[in-house]
């Protein structure tokens, strides 16, 4: 049963090798789709031996005929069928149906952003079809590494402390990271060298209303209505609570450890916006309520990861209402 890490499948995938079904699940998008372009520089398909769709209204039945069909002149055909989380019981019952005896002339690819766990209706059957990658959260350690390959493409490293701060601000996910890394190396106007813990707030600082720091925005401000609007438009948008949940938790353990040590744990830096919002928030949180606050989320974090039956949306609701009340 092939339970593949993102690592084998890039070196798969690198090394000319195709299994007939690939599932990749998982909240994190965008190294999904970071893998999806290995595959497309691989393949190279062209127009007669490509399809792709996106699970609902009948597609994911048009995905399974196209993965049925011999490539016309060409060694594979490639169907890419998107958004699998969201196909009904009926597309469900066909994508098994296929996956019993797939075209070996197909490499039939599925992609959801469900986590993967227990009750995943598609991750054990793909990996016994071919093979199923989960693309989960990154740690905080492999997002301050991820943080430092982004700059590196720029020429630019930075330290270890300094990563720890954009992912203290910026959370794990890895698009935000990347958004990150760009707009340091804009602000470094193409100069190289370290970033500095003072690049990264300046860069990352809380000034600006929109972006990922919106909610960690509201929740410091300790603005309610704010906050309730900014994460209904999340979820609305398909937002994970999982990754919401952690950018509270880290906002809130940052601003914990602010009031612990001052400016001390950022190099002694004391300037800009983003020092000018701690202190803010600082005023407006006691150390109690911020260690209530991380107790509420690592008590959301396990029912989110267990099996439950509590809505998510409810339990990351519950969450930022109680810290911010």
């Amino acid at each position: 049963m092939p339970a593949l890490t993102q690592e084998q499948l890039r070196a798969e995938w690198e090394g000319g090798k195709l299994r007939p079904v690939y599932y990749l699940c998982g909240e994190e998008k965008f190294l999904k789709e970071k893998a999806m372009e290995i595959l497309m520089a691989r393949l190279k398909p062209d127009a007669f031996n490509f399809s792709e769709f996106t699970a609902g209204k009948g597609a994911s039945q048009q995905a399974l005929l196209q993965a049925m069909t011999p490539p016309a002149a060409a060694d594979t055909r490639l169907v890419i069928l998107r958004a699998a989380d969201k196909a009904n019981a009926a597309e469900l019952d066909a994508i098994k149906e296929y996956l019993s005896s797939p075209n070996p002339e197909a490499a039939f690819v599925i992609l959801s952003d469900r986590k993967q766990d227990k009750a995943d209706p598609l991750y054990d059957v793909c990996a016994r079809a071919g093979a199923s990658v989960a693309f989960k959260p990154l740690f905080p350690a492999e997002a301050m590494s991820f943080f430092a390959a982004m700059l590196q493409r720029d020429g630019l490293t930075v330290s270890r402390e300094a990563a720890a701060m954009m992912v203290d601000i910026a959370g794990t996910d890895s698009l935000a990271l990347r958004q990150e890394a760009e707009k340091l190396a804009l602000l470094r106007h193409g100069s190289k060298g370290q970033v500095t813990e003072e690049d990264v707030a300046e860069s990352a600082g809380f000034s600006r209303e929109l972006g990922p720091f919106e909610l960690s925005n509201a929740v410091m401000d300790r603005d309610r209505d704010r906050a309730a609007g900014i994460l209904d438009r999340m979820l609305a948008e398909g937002e994970e609570p999982l990754g919401i949940l952690y950018r509270v938790s880290g906002s809130i353990e940052r601003l914990l450890r602010f009031k612990k040590q001052g400016t001390g744990q950022y190099g002694g830096w004391s300037g800009g916006s983003y020092m000018r919002a701690m202190s803010s928030a600082a005023r407006l949180y006691s150390d109690e309520r911020l260690a209530d606050a991380l107790r509420l989320c690592l008590e959301a974090e396990t029912l989110l990861k267990s099996s439950s039956g509590r809505d998510p949306a409810l339990v990351i609701r519950g969450v930022i209402y109680s810290i911010i009340k």
